[in-house]
């Protein structure tokens, strides 16, 4: 996968039968272009498309480009007050929020995320939102964990090199969740 397919920018230039963007006009980026022809697409579900052009896999070397050409309805104008380095992480940040709608998570749950990179915090973020009460990131990277703890991780649990369930008892007797987290 190749870096640059979380990005914004700036549209310079727009085609006849665009009637939703301007020049100049700040947007987020969708990664994910569908086909609109297969059943997936057809029935409502494009991020299920089987013929996806992906701005991050070949032919194509991602967004972190001088120009990047996108149809209209996959770019989301940005209010002026949100800057292109935040407006980059609008799509992960669907993803998050996709993910906590599907986990059901409600106040008061404890939420356990895999993964402390960019998508994995965002997914804190996003349960803390949803109003999870204990939010616990897990890790094999301690920088990884260490930057969790202190912005949005109520703990952090780095996996030692043991089966998964002794890994699992471990977590859940450090973090006080003995019967097991609501979402995981």
């Amino acid at each position: 996968m190749v870096l640059g397919h979380e990005s914004s920018g700036i549209v310079s230039k727009v085609g006849s039968k665009v009637t939703t963007l301007k020049v100049g006009d700040q947007v987020a980026m969708e990664p994910g272009v569908p086909c609109r022809r297969c059943e997936p697409c057809k029935s409502g579900k494009y991020h299920l498309c089987i013929n996806m052009a992906f701005a991050a896999t070949p032919p194509y070397d991602g967004t972190l480009a001088r120009y990047y050409r996108l149809p209209e309805d996959f770019c989301y104008k940005l209010p002026e007050s949100i800057p292109l380095k935040e407006g980059a992480l609008i799509e992960p940040l669907g993803v998050a929020v996709h993910v906590a709608k599907q986990g059901n998570i409600a106040p008061g749950n404890s939420v356990v995320v895999f993964g402390a990179g960019p998508v994995g915090l965002l997914c804190c973020a996003v349960a803390k939102a949803f109003g999870a009460s204990k939010v616990i990131v897990s890790d094999i990277q301690q920088s990884r964990l260490d930057f969790a703890k202190k912005y949005i991780a109520d703990g952090t649990f780095q996996p030692a090199r043991v089966s998964a369930e002794e890994n699992a008892n471990r977590l859940k007797e450090e973090h006080d969740i003995l019967a097991g987290a609501d979402v995981v």
